[in-house]
């Protein structure tokens, strides 16, 4: 995924790292030919599985079982970052037409 400058928008996190930050951000992941979008709502780390629930799935499709190795990629653009932006945006007056 690119941004609207053409950086790259998003990160690798090995399962194996995940951690309270990673809480409530926006993820996908690719597993054979599946690939998997959520929003992670929790992690538990084991030494050799990392389970992983998915906010908003119900049931047994709300869990991954992963190996600490798999990589699950985040967007560096959120929520929180966009608003931030934009206020910052209006505050220097830089949204009005010139």
């Amino acid at each position: 995924m690119t941004d609207t400058e053409g950086a790259q928008d998003e990160f690798a996190v090995a399962a194996g790292d995940l951690d309270q930050r990673h809480i409530g951000l926006p993820f996908g992941m690719s597993r054979g030919s599946t690939t998997i979008f959520g929003t992670l709502a929790g992690v538990r780390l084991q030494p050799e599985q990392v389970v992983v629930w998915i906010d908003g799935v119900p049931g047994a499709d709300a869990t991954l079982r992963l190996s600490p190795d798999d990589t699950l990629y985040f967007s560096r653009s959120t929520w929180t970052g966009r608003v931030q932006a934009l206020l910052a945006e209006i505050a220097r007056g830089s949204h009005l037409p010139s």
